[in-house]
């Protein structure tokens, strides 16, 4: 009746209205009202930017000007630098006190606001790779930063006592200006990485070639006085022998110890060299000691950090070897023979450009940039985290402090909690109570998060339930080992499709694909996030209790589940499976339960390939309308079984996406249906609807979002990225969830 009252209303209300108004009233539904998993609906980073997260450190320094010791870190794809005033009271995931670069801790954009004093840009998009740039403290507490997209290092006076506005530009003419290369030169820069500053406040820069010192730049100049590397200023020399004293390849991490003797770590040679006197000696290195076996076979292969003590020890990370090697002081001999007395390895080195979690308190990446703090504690940065070693030269090669993250297994950028969300998926709501609650599969972080109230959150809500993890800090596929708590979502076989719907007593069926099963949840609100059903789980299998890849999940109204078997080319129906047993009681797609070729082109799913992960999906989304209706999308098409639980059913298509925007490379992700019994699908850049019949699209939500490798341009309320999920709500309000935005975003009755 309550509905019914509404739509009455309604009509009224647009009968006054003029055709300007519809348009405009049309307009505004085409916009979002409500978002989860951003800030605002503006912002689309993986799990969510705030002041405790990480996404690709680089640079890390220790500022010994106070006491104790402030330390900073660059973390270069949100384009900012992070300080905490002491190290010495830190705790694992504390948020920064000090944020640089950014008007705020919730923002990320290179120069953002324009190229000032207070902007930054290390990465112009957050898929961009920053190559290493470095971070310096003086005596002083003054703070240099390699802002290496704008070929210029900033310097801030003392920032933990004034601002995050810089007094000192070097390789630009001012502070607002960025002025294309044009080759190098005393005071143009090619691309700034590692920085290092002496006792009396000479600057050391490394510009990837070579490198330079200015004589105390913040109270005379910012052009070099002096070049390394290089037999000039404008010398574009490059060294491919890496015996050769007087040239460097690839100079990255530096380091000037307390008698003013200059460090260069040589990435592409795998190699340290020396300078014993610097400022008065520019010519060929007066030692060189060696990591690596080999070279490496294209310039900047092996990145390098290095930190040297105060009493002369030094700290070297090799990404080729996969260690961080400790040299009790190297430079007592100087005979050139020279073997580290601790080695630090790094965890799954070789693969950290698509690492694996979980892994443990060791570094995963070698090459960090590295810094000692006046207690001895060895701080790195590592794959989306800072780790600090109390007792690097004793301990167990594993941190005893961590930034970034709060647990020692994640490695995923910015901090996983439940404010958040990695790649949106499938989206269910349940809608047995009032109000409705509201489940998203978060995909990247292999869990579920449930909002308890759907119809009422605020922007940027936190969840109030995590299913698949044991807390809301983590993201790994079985975390903890494989469970009826765990689950294994995201893989990049199986990141699209993922099923979730719930029946109409509360019960929350998810697909778990990695497990090869689908898990149902009796009311985790009011129960436990301990499933109590499940489907498949006896591996990649075929017959009435196998599943392969279980995608598309959809309920009719009298509980019993249709399953897309992608894996296996078909949809397995399950009568109530809340209650009864956990075999399949039909097979649809295909003529039985132990056939993999589909019969039935609403089915064909997948197919095989010669290449990895060796198979192409090209479906597996499925939604029951209010007739009973099956509806599934596969390939550019939708199908529909009208009558699916007859022998031999058979679909028919219902829907031809061949005009599309990005047809034929997106088919249908997810598919809903309203109460008019009309058809929502997702696919590319947009949310699409259709009449019951198939005519269509008679809506089109969704501005195609400019998102790549650079920051999206226009993005809003009215943009989509990557529409994945669909619910459609009691009022039909319409739930999106959008992937490539890692949010979810609330269309008002469109």
């Amino acid at each position: 009746m309550k509905t019914r009252l509404r739509v009455l209303s309604l009509s009224l209300v647009f009968a006054s209205l003029t055709a300007a108004d519809l348009a405009n009233a049309a307009s505004a539904a085409e916009q979002a009202v409500r978002e989860l998993g951003q800030p605002d609906f503006f912002g689309f980073l993986p799990n969510r930017v705030d002041g405790r997260g990480l996404a690709q450190p680089w640079g890390v320094a220790v500022d010994a000007s106070r006491s104790p010791n402030g330390l900073w870190v660059l973390d270069a794809s949100n384009n900012r630098v992070l300080g905490w005033r002491d190290v010495t009271t830190l705790h694992d995931g504390q948020r920064a006190d000090v944020v640089i670069g950014q008007p705020d801790e919730i923002s990320i954009g290179c120069n953002a606001g324009g190229v000032s004093a207070a902007s930054l840009c290390f990465a112009e998009g957050f898929h961009s790779f920053a190559y290493s740039p470095g971070l310096a403290v003086d005596a002083e507490g003054n703070l240099y930063v390699a802002d290496q997209f704008n070929l210029r290092v900033l310097g801030y006076r003392r920032p933990f006592e004034t601002d995050g506005v810089a007094d000192l530009v070097i390789g630009q003419p001012g502070f607002d200006q960025v002025e294309p290369w044009s080759g190098v030169s005393a005071s143009r820069l090619f691309r700034p990485h590692g920085l290092a500053v002496d006792a009396q406040g000479n600057l050391y820069l490394s510009d990837e070639i070579r490198v330079l010192e200015l004589d105390r730049p913040f109270a005379t100049d910012a052009v070099a006085d002096r070049v390394f590397g290089q037999s000039s200023f404008d010398a574009q020399e490059v060294q491919l022998d890496s015996s050769g004293p007087d040239r460097m390849a690839y100079a990255d991490g530096i380091a000037v110890d307390a008698q003013g003797r200059l460090y260069v770590a040589d990435g592409w040679m795998d190699r340290v060299m020396v300078w014993k006197e610097p400022l008065a000696r520019q010519a060929a290195a007066d030692l060189v000691f060696i990591q690596g076996v080999r070279t490496c076979e294209y310039n900047g292969c092996n990145s390098k950090g290095i930190a040297v003590e105060p009493d002369g020890d030094v700290w070297v990370g090799s990404h080729e070897q996969g260690r961080i090697f400790g040299y009790r002081s190297p430079l007592d001999g100087l005979d050139g023979d020279i073997e580290p007395d601790r080695v630090i390895a790094a965890a799954n080195s070789g693969q950290v450009y698509d690492p694996e979690a979980p892994r443990d308190g060791r570094p995963m990446f070698a090459a960090g940039d590295l810094a000692v703090d006046s207690t001895g504690t060895l701080w790195l940065t590592d794959v989306n985290r800072v780790l600090g070693f109390f007792d690097p030269w004793n301990g167990d090669g594993r941190a005893d402090r961590l930034l970034g993250q709060v647990r020692r297994d994640q490695i995923e950028a910015n901090l996983v909690d439940l404010d958040g969300l990695a790649g949106p998926d499938g989206i269910a709501l349940d809608t047995s109570v009032d109000p409705p609650r509201l489940y998203v599969v978060d995909a990247h972080n292999h869990r579920v998060l449930g909002w308890a109230d759907a119809a009422g959150f605020a922007n940027g809500q936190p969840a109030d339930l995590v299913i698949g993890q044991p807390d809301r800090w983590s993201s790994g596929c079985n975390t903890g080992g494989r469970s009826l708590a765990s689950l294994c979502i995201g893989s990049r076989l199986f990141n699209n499709f993922n099923g979730i719907d719930v029946d109409a007593q509360g019960m929350v069926w998810v697909s778990d694909p990695g497990n090869a099963r689908v898990l149902g949840f009796r009311s985790p609100f009011t129960t436990d996030t301990v499933a109590d059903r499940v489907l498949g789980g006896i591996g990649c299998a075929t017959g009435s209790r196998g599943m392969c890849i279980p995608g598309g999940l959809a309920l009719d109204k009298t509980g019993n589940l249709y399953v897309a078997d992608i894996g296996n080319n078909r949809i397995l129906w399950f009568n109530q499976p809340a209650r009864h047993s956990a075999m399949a009681d039909r097979v649809l797609g295909a003529r039985n339960f132990r056939q993999t070729v589909c019969n039935d082109a609403a089915a064909c799913f997948s197919q095989e390939n010669g290449s990895h992960p060796g198979l192409d999906i090209n479906g597996g989304s499925l939604a029951v309308d209010a007739k009973g209706r099956l509806l599934v999308g596969t390939g550019g098409f939708v199908y529909v079984f009208e009558r699916p639980l007859l022998p031999g059913a058979r679909s028919r298509q219902l829907i031809d996406l061949s005009g599309i925007d990005g047809f034929p490379y997106f088919p249908p992700q997810d598919l809903a249906t309203d109460s008019a019994g009309r058809i929502y699908l997702t696919s590319g850049y947009h949310v699409y609807r259709f009449s019951r019949n198939g005519a269509g699209p008679t809506l089109e939500l969704g501005e195609r979002c400019a998102y790549g490798y650079d920051l999206p341009e226009g993005f809003g309320p009215t943009s989509l990225c990557n529409p994945a999920g669909l619910a459609v709500g009691p009022g039909d309000e319409l739930f999106v969830s959008d992937a490539g935005a890692n949010r979810v975003v609330v269309f008002d009755n469109p």
